[in-house]
């Protein structure tokens, strides 16, 4: 079996196409940081409304003022847990 040559031209397109796809990525990872860092802020306060659905698991009533309370939580800092999950997945 014989192998691909492999000259130089081949070696700086494909770190030419790395760092291209680095530099295209960049705007996301920002906004990435900046979701997790407010996320990271807004943690205390899910953790809290979280305890109280621990509390009560099975009452439908608590799950929902739970849920809002969480939806609040993320509307007062301003950041989106799904979109987190999503850019990870674009990044890599």
């Amino acid at each position: 079996m014989r192998e691909p040559v492999r000259g130089p031209w081949q070696r700086a397109a494909i770190a030419t196409t790395t760092a291209l796809m680095r530099v295209a990525t960049i705007p996301l990872t920002i906004i990435q940081q900046q979701n997790m860092a407010k996320m990271q802020m807004a943690k205390p306060e899910v953790d809290a409304a979280n305890a109280m659905l621990k509390a009560n698991p099975n009452n439908p009533e608590i799950r929902q003022q739970a849920t809002v309370e969480v939806n609040k939580v993320f509307a007062k800092y301003g950041c989106n847990p799904v979109m987190v999950g999503h850019l990870l997945l674009l990044d890599s």
